[in-house]
């Protein structure tokens, strides 16, 4: 079983928008026409389940995307896309098992509190003397 393995970290409120590949049994050609159900799909949020569904999200536009569903596409032939928006900060652990051609794409994202830099904060540089 082929297995890949993602990690990102995101702030909070944002799009999660990621590639996934699936290959045929050579492990060069790719799948073409895999719909949600050909997928086992497992979500956790800091280790617990989610009963988040896996959903085709072939005709949801990016600011369509909301909490609770996990979007399933595939924009061209064999290139796939999986977005979701997490409503909370910590880990998210997504795993896509794809068993007609044994693989898993497990995708691991931190989303963390977005930090807006105040006046304050930050490195000011001066150039004189």
């Amino acid at each position: 079983m082929a297995n890949v393995y993602r990690n990102r970290i995101v702030p909070a409120a944002a799009l999660v928008f990621q590639t996934v590949d699936l290959f045929d049994v050579d492990g060069y050609t790719k799948v073409n026409g895999v719909v949600p159900a050909g997928l086992v799909f497992t979500l956790r949020f800091n280790g617990s389940s989610l009963a988040w569904p896996l959903v085709d999200g072939s005709s949801v536009t990016n600011p369509q995307i909301s909490s609770g569903s996990v979007y399933w596409s595939e924009p061209t032939p064999g290139n796939y896309v999986v977005r979701f928006f997490p409503n909370a900060a910590g880990t998210w652990d997504l795993e896509l098992r794809y068993a007609t051609v044994p693989q898993q794409v497990s995708i691991a994202v931190d989303v963390v509190p977005s930090l807006s830099p105040t006046p304050s904060a930050g490195i000011f540089p001066s150039f004189t003397p």
